[in-house]
Formats: structure tokens, sequence, C-alpha cells
């Protein structure tokens, strides 16, 4: 893998583990925006709690070489969960604000690790 490829794979990663510890943190702390998004989707406290703790945990393994594919696999499934809530509630604006999301988790897990030996 050329360097700036590397450089772009190590950029995309880092916005994206960036983006998963906020909306984790934003769930485990019950924030009026993440609350307002997800209580729609008739997620409770509890339900807030526990997929906040997945998409911090995702994070979390995505940082490390070893671990990567778990934690990509993970954040893209939790994306993937909101998005299938959004649509059965047939809120399809909210369905779309979530593909950009899903799609940033696969091009991660597509350009792997950056320090990963291949």
């Amino acid at each position: 893998m050329s360097f700036a490829l590397k450089l772009f794979a190590t950029a995309l990663l880092l916005a994206t583990v960036a983006l998963s510890a906020k909306q984790g943190w934003g769930m485990l702390t019950d924030q009026p925006p993440v609350r307002e998004l997800l209580q729609p989707l008739g997620l409770g406290r509890q339900s807030r709690l526990l997929l906040g703790s997945v998409v911090l945990l995702s994070a979390g393994l995505t940082v490390f070489a070893g671990t990567f594919l778990w934690g990509s696999y993970l954040s893209a499934a939790c994306i993937l969960l909101i998005l299938a809530l959004q649509l059965h509630h047939q809120n399809v604006a909210g369905a779309l604000v979530e593909l950009p999301f899903l799609v940033l988790a696969l091009v991660v897990l597509y350009l792997r690790h950056p320090l990963a030996q291949r």
C-alpha cells in the first residue's frame, strides 16, 4: 500500500473512531440529540445504554490492528441496526442520514488497518 493510501486510510480510521466514540458516549450519557434520534425508534434507556456500550466497544476495537476486523464489523452492524430501525418506523429520511456512515464504515473495512501486516 502506498504512503498516500495509508495516510488516507489512517485519516478515515481516525474519523470513524471519533464519530463512533462521540455517538457511543452520547448514548451512554443520554444526551438530548441522541435521545431524540433513538426514542422514536422504540429504544428505551436500557437499550440506548447497551447500544452505546457496543458502539464504544467497536470504536475501541477498531483502533488496534489485531482487533480491527471485529471492531469494524461491530460498528457496521450497529449502523445497520439503526438504519433498519429507521426503515421499520417508516423514517426514510433518517435512514438516508445513516447511509453515509455505513459507507464510511465499509470503506474503512475495505482499506484495512494502516498498521496491519499485509
